[in-house]
């Protein structure tokens, strides 16, 4: 089996947890700059320094290559959704 790396992440992030923003715009700003292309939802996006991430619909994040959910349990639930 030939695994590729991930083109696309997507970032799913329960706002109201700072640790939750700070950790995934840490994620977003290594990933930018391995050239892999970060989604995350609009409010999130606009939050990350230096266009780390670029503004997506939840519909779209579902289409990444990856996603990664930063929260807590209700966070994970509804990702899976």
């Amino acid at each position: 089996i030939t695994v590729s790396a991930p083109r696309t992440v997507g970032l799913l992030t329960n706002e109201t947890k700072p640790a939750a923003l700070s950790a995934a715009s840490r994620l977003a700003e290594v990933l930018q700059k391995r050239g892999i292309t970060v989604l995350a939802r609009s409010t999130v996006a606009e939050d990350m320094p230096s266009s780390a991430c670029s503004p997506a619909l939840d519909s779209d994040i579902a289409k990444a290559d990856f996603v990664v959910v930063f929260g807590g349990d209700g966070t994970l639930l509804a990702a899976a959704r």
